[in-house]
């Protein structure tokens, strides 16, 4: 399950400059069997075509749901959350003294049950190469 920026995928998409999160969930579904015996490829085309899944039609049905029945609740169990950080600008933050030497997450597996939702977070070494 993983969270797909939403701000492009309604019409009309969101303004430029909108304050908040506009997201959808995701979920691309395999077993662990699977994502242990097929190659990273097999993994890759599921979560393309999760996030490819997410459009107005889809973000609109998710809106009506949550106005019909509430924000549902979801099991946690057989779940591993995944949100990619790497394009939020955290690396480019200047608070007065000079560019952040990491941006995210303060301790590892935050959330409502910890340890079950992974970032990724854009890092640069000493040498200045640039990771996830």
């Amino acid at each position: 399950i993983f969270p797909v920026n939403a701000r492009m995928k309604t019409g009309p998409p969101l303004p430029e400059g909108f304050y908040g999160n506009g997201i959808s969930l995701a979920c691309a579904k395999t077993t662990a069997g699977e994502l242990l015996t097929k190659p990273l490829s097999f993994a890759v085309r599921l979560i393309n075509e999760a996030k490819m899944a997410v459009n107005d039609e889809y973000v609109r049905s998710a809106i009506d749901l949550m106005e019909l029945r509430g924000r549902p609740h979801f099991t946690m169990v057989g779940s591993f959350f995944v949100s990619d950080l790497t394009n939020m600008g955290f690396r480019d933050v200047d608070f007065g003294w000079g560019k952040a030497a990491y941006g995210g997450p303060p301790i590892r597996g935050l959330g409502v049950v910890p340890g079950i939702i992974s970032f990724f977070i854009a890092v640069r070494n000493t040498s200045g190469v640039d990771g996830v």
